[in-house]
């Protein structure tokens, strides 16, 4: 497993694995709730999702892994709602089948 996350990016951290979870768990919720839920700061969620999203980093450095996408709420353009892509959705699969493989 640590060779696969490897493959996705030399220094993913297991607070970003564990942010992952928590969208797939529950997708569209804010960065505010999954900060409270990871039991991180905002600043620490917005750079995940600034680094695990399509974009990639604000400052360039790293590549673009396309496993969150952010979204403002239409309802209320204050909030940022997050959500697995396709590729974030294949990677917890893959994830999943590494740890628990069919028998």
């Amino acid at each position: 497993m640590t060779v696969f996350l490897r493959s996705l990016h030399p220094q993913l951290r297991v607070s970003q694995l564990d942010l992952l979870l928590a969208v797939a768990e529950k997708e569209g919720q804010s960065q505010t709730d999954l900060a409270a839920n990871c039991c991180l700061t905002l600043a620490a969620v917005s750079r995940a999702v600034d680094a695990l999203g399509g974009d990639g980093r604000r400052d360039g450095k790293g590549k673009k892994l396309g496993l969150l996408k952010a979204e403002r709420d239409i309802n209320d353009d204050r909030y940022v709602l997050v959500y697995l892509t396709d590729k974030g959705k294949a990677t917890l699969e893959t994830c999943a089948n590494l740890v628990y493989p069919e028998q």
